[in-house]
C-alpha cells in the first residue's frame, strides 16, 4: 500500500483560511491587537529617537535625484518578475488566467500589504480571482507558496552572504543552502504530491524557475536599497553585501508579520530603522525607511501603468 503523503502547503492554506475567518469575525481583536503593537512601535521608535537625535548633526543629507531614480527602476524590474513569479504558481495549479489578467490582480492587491493584518491583500486576491472561477483553496495555497517559497531562497542568500572564506567558523552558514536541496530533492522522491492540488501536479521546472526568479529579485534588492543610501548621500558608505543582508533580514520580518494576527504592514520599515540605527543614527534610520516606502509606494501605484 502506498504511504499517504500530508500535503503540508494544503494544511498551511486551511490555517490561513481559518485565520482570514478569525480576523473577519473578531475584528474588534484585531484592531486592539494591531493599535497596541502600532503604539508600542512609536513609543519605541520615539523613545529611540530621542535618545540620538543630537548625532543627526554628524550626518549629512543631500538628495541626488539620479541614483534614486535607478532604484525606482529597479524595484520595477523586481515588480515585474513578482508578477512572473505569480503567473507561474497560478498556471502550475490549472489557473489559466492571461499575464496581464493575473498582473491585474496582483498590483490591485500589492498596495494593500501596506495595511496591517494579511486579511487585507489575501481576501482582496480571494474575492477578484474567485469572479474569475479560481478555487479559494488554489489562491490561499498559491499565496503561501509565493510568500514561503521568497523566504526560503532570501534566507539561502542571507547565509552565503555571511561566509568569509578565511574565516572557518562561518562556512557553517553555507548548511542555509540545506532547505532549497531538500526542496528539490525530497519531492522528486515522493512524486512531487506534496504540492499538489486537485490532480494539478507542481512540475519541478516551475519550482526551479520560480528559485531562479526570486533569487534575482533578491540580488536586485541589494542595489536598489544601496542607491536609496547613495541618493541621500549618506554616510558613512556600507558595503553592498551588509546593505543586502539588512534588506533581506526586514523582509523576512515583514513576511512573518504578515501572517501574524496583528500583522502590520510597515513592519519592514521598523525593521530597517533598528538594523540601520546600529550604523547611523537613528534618525537618518528613519528617514531611509520612509524614503523606501516611498518609493515601493509610488511603485505599486506606477509599474502597474507599463504592465497591465
Amino acid at each position: 500500500m502506498r504511504a499517504k503523503t500530508i500535503n503540508i502547503l494544503q494544511l498551511i492554506s486551511d490555517f490561513l483560511s481559518t485565520l482570514l475567518n478569525k480576523i473577519r469575525n473578531n475584528r474588534k481583536l484585531s484592531l486592539f491587537v494591531n493599535f497596541v503593537l502600532i503604539l508600542g512601535m512609536c513609543l519605541f521608535l520615539g523613545n529611540y529617537l530621542l535618545k540620538e537625535w543630537e548625532n543627526i548633526k554628524i550626518y549629512s543629507i543631500h538628495i541626488k535625484i539620479l541614483p534614486l531614480f535607478i532604484s525606482f527602476i529597479l524595484y520595477g524590474v523586481n515588480y515585474f518578475l513578482f508578477i512572473l513569479s505569480w503567473h507561474i504558481i497560478l498556471k502550475s495549479y490549472g489557473i489559466r488566467s492571461t499575464f496581464f489578467k493575473n498582473a491585474y490582480i496582483y498590483s490591485s492587491s500589492q498596495i494593500a500589504k501596506t495595511l496591517p493584518t494579511p486579511a487585507w491583500f489575501i481576501t482582496g486576491r480571494l474575492v477578484m480571482y474567485q469572479k474569475e472561477g479560481a478555487s479559494k483553496k488554489i489562491i490561499l495555497t498559491s499565496t503561501f507558496l509565493e510568500m514561503i517559497l521568497h523566504m526560503v531562497v532570501g534566507l539561502v542568500i542571507y547565509g552565503l552572504s555571511k561566509i568569509i572564506p578565511s574565516n572557518f567558523v562561518t562556512w557553517f552558514y553555507g548548511l542555509s543552502i540545506t532547505p532549497l536541496v531538500l526542496l528539490l530533492i525530497f519531492p522528486l522522491a515522493l512524486n512531487f504530491s506534496f504540492l499538489d492540488i486537485k490532480g494539478h501536479q507542481f512540475k519541478r521546472v516551475d519550482l526551479l524557475f520560480l528559485i531562479l526568479l526570486f533569487m534575482i529579485t533578491w540580488i536586485i534588492s541589494g542595489p536598489f536599497f544601496h542607491l536609496i543610501l547613495t541618493g541621500l548621500n549618506i554616510s558613512p558608505q556600507i558595503s553592498m553585501i551588509s546593505v543586502l543582508q539588512i534588506w533581506i533580514v526586514s523582509s523576512i520580518f515583514a513576511y512573518i508579520g504578515s501572517l501574524t494576527l496583528g500583522g502590520i504592514g510597515v513592519l519592514r520599515e521598523f525593521s530597517i530603522t533598528i538594523l540601520l540605527g546600529i550604523i547611523f543614527s537613528p534618525p537618518i534610520a528613519v528617514i531611509v525607511a520612509a524614503i523606501s516606502r516611498i518609493i515601493m509606494t509610488l511603485g505599486n501605484i506606477i509599474c502597474p501603468l507599463f504592465i497591465i
